[in-house]
C-alpha cells in the first residue's frame, strides 16, 4: 500500500501535450499549480509526462481517503521523502496528540526541516486530493506544506475539484496557479495525435475530431470510443452525456462485454483491491498468468497503470475501479462479493498490507477476521500514533464482538487515553475483567498499566487508584507472571506515579524506587518510557527530600533527551525537571531561563499542555527571590487551568496563589486561596500536596492570630511528614515551628525545632524549601548562628540565598559576613573568609584609612575629618584628589566597591557588608546596659552577654599601631566603656547574689587593666561574701601595690574601709 501511495505511475506510449507542458513551464516559478479537472482528464498521465520529460525529481504522495487522519498522512508522507532524504539524516518531527490541538503549526515546522533537507531541485505532487472531504484537516496541513515550498522546489496538486478555500490567498497572491478543465480539453491537434498514437499511426481525421467534439476534449471519453475498435464511425446517438460517470460506464461496458469471460471475472474479482501486485491477484483469483494479465492491460491502455519495474504494483483507474466494482455487485451478486473481500482480506494480511485487510474485512463483514487484523495492526499503528485510525476501527465493529475480546478493548483504552481519560479509564477496567476470566497475565499487566495511567494523566481524582495499587502489588509478587524489560518498565512507571501521588507512605516504595533507578540505566527500554520514569522517580526523590538521589536521575535523562528526534513532550517534561532542581539549589536565574525555554519552545511546537506547570516553576523561583510581579503575571496565565476539570492542576494554581499573597500581605485572600487548595488536595487524596497546603494555611492563620488552628494546621503537617517519610515536609514543619516559638518568645523550644530543621535540611542538600519567605528564614537563620546551630551549613544558606548583602543589624560574627574587620589587640582584614596578606608601601594608605574611618565612628565621616586625620599636611586639592585615589585602592583591594559608601562628602562602612569587631563590642555593651532588674531571662542574656565580649576583647583598639589623635581617643573612649560595662554587670550579678560569676569577671576586668581600684573593691567585697577573707585581704594588698607602682598613690579611704572590715 504504501508504494502504491508513494510513488508517481509508470504509463507506457503517454501523449505529450506540449501546449500544457508550456504551462507548467511557465507557472513553475510560482509555489504551486492546482490542475482542476474531470475523472479520466488526463490530470496523472500529464503530470508523469512532465516529469518524464523534463527529468525531474518527483516527490509523489496518492491521497486516499485514509489521509483524513493526520497521523496516518504525515506517517504516509514520511516514507515517502524517507527515499529521497540524504543519509544519515536528522529525524523528522511525528505527529502526537498533543500537537493536535494546533496541526497547522506542527505541520509548518515538519515540512520546514523536511524541505531543508530535501535534495533541490524537487517536484512535489500530491495526487487525487479529491478523496479527501471538504473539512478535511489536510487541507491545513498542504496549505502549511505550501508556505514553506523553498527555492528550486515547487509543488503541483492533482483533483477532480477546486481549490479548497485555505488556499484562496495563494491564488489572490499570484503564489499559485490554476489548470482547469478548460486547460485539460484535448484541442484538435491533440485529439488527432492521442488517436495516432492509440491506434498506432491508423487514425481517420475526421472521425477523430466528430469522437473529440462528442467526447468534449475528455481524454478518457475519446479512448473510450477509440476502444471500440470502430475508428471510422462516430459513437450511438444513445450514448449518456459527456464527461460523466454514465458516460464512462455507458463505453465501458461496450469494452468490457467484448472480454473473454476468464478476463471480465479477472477483473471483477480483483476490483476490490485498491492496487496488486501479481502475487496478491493470482492468490486472489487462482490464475496463473496474473501478472501477464495486469501488464496486458496496462501496455495497452485500459485504465491500469503500474507502479515500479522491477516489482510492479498495479493500479485501476478510479472511473474503471468504479465501474468493475458496481459491475461485480450485478454480475456477482453480493454474496460472492463478500467472499471475495474475505478472500483479499486474509491474503492482504498476510502480506503485511493490514490496513486495506481491514477495509475488505469490514466490507466483508467478516467479524473474526476483522478483530484478528484489528489486534494484530494495533500496536504498529499507537508505534505510529493513529490513534483516530485505530478508534475508527474499533468503533465499527459489532458491540458483541468488541465486548467479547479484552484486547480489543484494551486496545480502545489505548485509542481514548489522549482524549478522554476517564472513557479511557473504563475500557481499561472492562479489558482487565476479561484478562483476568482468562487468566491472561500480559494483558491484565497491560491494562492494569494503563488504568493508572488513565487516572494519572487526568490529574482529577486519586482515589480509584486503590483497587490498582493492589493489582500492580499483586503482579510483581507472581513470580510466574512478572514482567521483565519494557514491561516492567511500565509496571513501574503506573505504580512509582500512583504512590508517589497517591500512596507513598506505601511499605514497598523503597522496593519501587529501587526498580526505578535501575531501569532508567537499560538501553533496551524505549527512551521516552525511561525519561517518564525519570521524572516520576525524581519528583519522589525531591518530595522525600533526597537533592543527590534526585540529581543523580537529572545527570541520565540529561543524556536521555539529547536523543535524536524525541518528542517535544518529554523534553518539556525534562526542561521542568531541570527547572525543579535548580530551584531546589537556589539557581533562580537558572530556574527562569528554563520556564522560558520551555514555554518557547511550547509555542514554537504548539504544544502547550505542559505551559501550566512550566508557568508554577516560573511562580515558585520568583516568589523565592521575592519577586511578586513577575510571579503575578505567571500566575496570570495560569488562570486557564480553573476552566478545566483536573482538580490537581487547579488546586496547584491555589497553592501558588496562597503562598503570593502571604507574601505580599494579603492575608484574607491568601486565606482563601489556600483554603480552596487543602481541601482539594483532600478530596481527591494526595498526602505531599495536602500538606504543603497545610504548612502554607497553617502561617496565614498565625499571621491572623488564630493560634488554635494554626497549631492544627502545622500538626496536621507533621502527621503527614512523617506518615509518608517525607523530610521535604518535616523540615519545613520544623521550621515552621522553630518559627511560631520563637514568635511568642518560647525560646528553648524554637532552639530545638530550629536545630532540628536545619539539620533535617543539611541533610536534604537543599538550598531552597517550598514556601522559603526570608522574612522568616532571615531571623531564623541569625538565630542558629548564635546559637551554634548548623553554623557551616547556615552560612551556605546565607551565601547561596543572596543575603550577604542584606545582613541584619544585629547579626553577629558568625554571620558570612563578606568584609570582617579585626582591630582588637590585631589588625586583620578578612574577605570572603580568607584573610588578605598586606604587602608593599601601596597598600598602607588605604589601610590608614580604614583605621582612621573606624576610629572617627566608621559612619558618617566627613572627607574633611579623614584629610586632617592622614594629610594634615597637603592643601586643597590635592588632598581631595589624594582621599579618592586612597578610597578607589582601599574598594579594589577589599574587592567590594560598596564596602566603603560615600554620600554627601561623606564616607561610611556598609554595615550591610561588613562586620567591625568594635561596632560588635559597641552593640554589646549597649545591651549590658538594657538588661532588666530580676527577670530570669535576663539572667541568660547577661551570662551570654559576658562571654560574647570576653570572647570579642583580645586587646586594646589597634594596639602597637601608628599613633593618631582619632585612634588613641577612640582606645581611650572604647576602653574606659568596656570597663565600664562589665562593672555593671559584676554589679547585675551581685545583686543576683551570684558571687563566684562576678567574682571571675571582675578578675578578667583586672587582666584588661589592673589600675581599676574599684574593681579591687568590688573583688573585696565577692571574697567576703563568699568567706574567703584571706583572699580578700590579698586583692587589697595588690590593690595597694599597684597604684603605688603606677601611680605614686595609696588606696582611697574608700578601699581602706572595706579593708578594715576584712579584720
Amino acid at each position: 500500500m504504501s508504494y502504491a501511495k508513494t510513488s508517481p505511475p509508470i504509463l507506457p506510449g503517454l501523449f505529450k501535450r506540449k501546449r500544457l507542458f508550456d504551462l507548467l513551464d511557465r507557472y513553475r516559478d510560482r509555489q504551486a499549480i492546482w490542475i482542476q479537472g474531470l475523472p479520466g482528464a488526463g490530470k496523472t498521465s500529464l503530470v508523469t509526462s512532465y516529469i518524464k520529460q523534463h527529468g525531474l525529481n518527483p516527490l509523489w504522495y496518492q491521497v486516499d481517503a485514509g489521509d483524513d487522519d493526520p497521523a496516518t498522512f504525515f506517517h504516509y508522507f514520511s516514507l515517502a521523502a524517507g527515499s529521497l532524504l540524504p543519509a544519515p539524516h536528522k529525524p523528522l518531527p511525528k505527529l502526537t496528540p498533543e500537537s493536535l490541538p494546533n496541526l497547522a503549526l506542527f505541520a509548518r515546522l515538519y515540512f520546514r526541516e523536511l524541505f531543508d533537507e530535501l535534495p533541490k531541485p524537487l517536484l512535489l505532487v500530491f495526487d487525487n486530493l479529491q478523496e479527501i472531504t471538504p473539512d478535511s484537516a489536510l487541507n491545513k496541513i498542504i496549505e502549511a506544506a505550501l508556505n514553506e515550498v523553498p527555492q528550486q522546489m515547487s509543488a503541483i496538486l492533482i483533483s477532480r475539484n477546486p481549490p479548497p478555500p485555505s488556499l484562496s490567498r495563494m491564488q489572490l497572491n499570484r503564489t499559485m496557479a490554476l489548470l482547469d478543465q478548460n486547460s485539460l480539453r484535448l484541442t484538435d491537434e491533440e485529439s488527432l495525435g492521442l488517436a495516432r498514437l492509440w491506434l498506432h499511426g491508423e487514425a481517420h481525421a475526421e472521425s477523430i475530431l466528430r469522437m473529440n467534439e462528442l467526447a468534449d476534449g475528455w481524454i478518457a471519453g475519446l479512448v473510450l470510443m477509440l476502444e471500440q475498435d470502430r475508428p471510422g464511425t462516430l459513437a450511438p446517438e444513445s450514448a449518456p452525456e459527456v464527461g460523466g460517470e454514465h458516460f464512462f460506464n455507458y463505453f465501458a461496458s461496450e469494452i468490457f462485454d467484448k472480454l473473454d469471460a476468464g478476463r471480465r471475472r479477472f477483473l471483477l474479482q480483483t476490483a476490490c483491491l485498491t492496487s496488486l501486485t501479481p502475487a496478491i491477484a493470482q492468490a486472489l483469483t487462482g490464475l496463473d498468468g496474473a501478472g501477464a494479465i495486469l501488464e496486458d492491460l496496462c501496455r495497452r491502455h485500459h485504465f491500469t497503470s503500474r507502479k515500479n519495474q522491477t516489482n510492479p504494483v498495479y493500479q485501476y483507474h478510479p472511473l474503471f475501479r468504479e465501474f468493475l466494482l458496481s459491475r461485480g455487485m450485478r454480475d456477482l451478486g453480493g454474496g460472492d462479493c463478500r467472499r471475495i473481500a474475505a478472500k483479499a482480506a486474509r491474503i492482504l494480511g498476510e502480506d503485511g498490507q493490514i490496513e486495506e485487510a481491514v477495509s475488505l474485512a469490514r466490507t466483508a463483514a467478516d467479524w473474526p477476521l476483522l478483530c484478528k487484523l484489528i489486534s494484530q495492526q494495533a500496536p504498529v499503528l499507537l508505534e505510529q500514533q493513529r490513534f483516530q485510525v485505530l478508534e475508527q476501527w474499533l468503533k465499527r465493529l459489532p458491540q458483541e464482538q468488541l465486548h467479547a475480546s479484552p484486547w480489543l478493548l484494551y486496545w480502545f483504552g489505548c485509542c481514548r487515553l489522549p482524549f478522554n481519560q476517564r472513557e479511557s479509564g473504563n475500557h481499561f477496567d472492562l479489558a482487565h475483567a476479561g484478562f483476568r476470566a482468562q487468566q491472561e497475565h500480559n494483558g491484565m499487566q497491560l491494562s492494569a498499566c494503563g488504568a493508572v495511567l488513565a487516572i494519572m494523566t487526568e490529574w482529577d481524582d486519586f482515589r480509584p487508584l486503590d483497587p490498582w495499587i493492589a493489582v500492580l502489588d499483586r503482579i510483581v509478587r507472581d513470580t510466574s507472571a512478572r514482567p521483565s524489560g519494557s514491561p516492567e518498565a511500565m509496571v513501574v512507571l503506573a505504580m512509582l506515579s500512583a504512590l508517589l501521588f497517591h500512596m507513598p507512605q506505601h511499605p514497598d516504595m523503597a522496593r519501587w524506587e529501587t526498580h526505578a533507578e535501575r531501569l532508567i540505566r537499560e538501553d533496551d527500554i524505549d527512551t521516552p518510557l525511561r525519561i517518564n520514569i525519570g521524572n516520576a522517580l525524581a519528583h519522589w526523590q525531591y518530595w522525600k527530600g533526597d537533592l543527590a538521589a534526585a540529581t543523580r536521575v537529572t545527570d541520565i535523562l540529561t543524556q536521555l533527551v539529547e536523543h535524536d528526534g524525541l518528542a517535544t513532550l518529554p523534553r518539556l517534561q525534562s526542561v521542568i525537571n531541570h527547572a525543579i532542581h535548580h530551584w531546589h539549589t537556589a539557581e533562580f536565574d537558572h530556574c527562569l531561563d528554563l520556564v522560558t525555554d520551555g514555554l518557547a519552545l511550547a509555542a514554537e511546537t504548539g504544544i502547550h499542555i505542559m505551559d501550566d506547570r512550566l508557568m508554577a516553576q516560573g511562580v515558585y523561583a520568583s516568589l523565592s527571590r521575592d519577586d511578586l510581579p513577575t510571579a503575578g503575571r505567571f500566575l496570570d496565565q495560569m488562570k486557564p487551568i480553573l476552566q478545566g476539570s483536573r482538580r490537581l492542576a487547579i488546586s496547584h494554581y491555589h497553592y501558588l496563589s496562597s503562598n503570593y499573597h502571604l507574601i505580599a500581605g494579603d492575608l484574607e485572600m491568601a486565606r482563601q486561596h489556600g483554603q480552596i487548595a487543602m481541601d482539594i488536595n483532600r478530596e481527591v487524596a494526595t498526602p505531599f500536596p495536602e500538606g504543603l497546603a497545610c504548612i502554607t494555611l497553617a502561617q496565614i492563620h498565625f499571621e491572623l492570630a488564630d493560634w488554635e488552628q494554626a497549631a492544627a494546621l502545622l500538626n496536621k503537617a507533621g502527621e503527614i511528614a512523617r506518615s509518608i517519610q517525607s523530610r521535604t515536609l518535616e523540615l519545613l514543619y520544623e521550621l515552621i515551628s522553630a518559627w511560631f516559638k520563637h514568635q511568642h518568645r518560647q525560646d528553648e523550644a524554637a532552639l530545638s525545632h530550629l536545630h532540628r530543621g536545619l539539620a533535617l535540611q543539611r541533610k536534604t542538600g537543599f538550598l531552597n524549601i517550598p514556601g522559603w519567605r526570608g522574612s522568616i528564614m532571615k531571623p531564623l537563620l541569625l538565630k542558629a548562628l548564635d546559637n551554634d546551630i548548623e553554623v557551616e551549613f547556615v552560612r551556605r544558606l546565607i551565601r547561596k540565598r543572596g543575603l550577604l548583602t542584606d545582613a541584619p543589624p544585629q547579626a553577629s560574627e558568625k554571620w558570612p559576613w563578606p568584609v570582617k574587620i579585626y582591630t582588637l589587640g590585631r589588625f586583620s582584614l578578612i574577605v570572603d573568609g580568607q584573610p588578605l596578606q598586606f604587602s608593599g608601601k601601596a597598600q598602607q594608605k588605604p589601610l590608614e584609612l580604614l583605621k582612621a574611618l573606624i576610629a572617627l565612628g566608621g559612619r558618617g565621616v566627613s572627607r574633611n575629618q579623614l584629610i586632617d586625620s592622614l594629610w594634615p599636611d597637603t592643601e586643597g586639592d590635592k588632598a581631595q584628589r589624594a582621599l579618592d585615589t586612597t578610597l578607589h585602592r582601599f574598594r579594589k583591594l577589599a574587592g567590594y566597591e560598596q564596602a566603603i559608601q560615600l554620600q554627601d562628602r561623606k564616607l561610611s562602612l556598609n554595615a550591610r557588608l561588613c562586620w567591625v569587631d568594635t561596632w560588635a563590642m559597641e552593640r554589646l555593651l549597649g545591651q549590658i546596659e538594657a538588661l532588666p532588674g530580676q527577670a530570669s531571662k535576663s539572667r541568660e542574656q547577661a551570662v551570654k552577654l559576658q562571654q560574647q565580649l570576653i570572647s570579642l576583647h583580645k586587646g586594646h583598639f589597634l594596639s602597637g599601631d601608628r599613633e593618631t589623635a582619632c585612634i588613641t581617643s577612640f582606645r581611650e573612649r572604647l576602653h574606659n566603656r568596656l570597663l565600664n560595662r562589665l562593672g555593671l554587670l559584676g554589679r547585675y550579678w551581685e545583686k543576683q547574689a551570684d558571687w563566684n560569676r562576678a567574682l571571675t569577671l571582675y578578675q578578667r576586668i583586672l587582666e584588661m587593666d589592673d589600675r581599676q581600684e574599684a574593681i579591687y573593691q568590688r573583688l573585696m567585697v565577692c571574697y567576703r561574701s563568699l568567706g574567703l577573707i584571706g583572699e580578700a585581704m590579698a586583692a587589697y594588698e595588690r590593690c595597694r601595690n599597684t597604684l603605688f607602682t603606677h601611680h605614686g598613690i595609696s588606696p582611697s579611704a574608700e578601699t581602706e574601709a572595706l579593708y578594715q572590715s576584712l579584720r
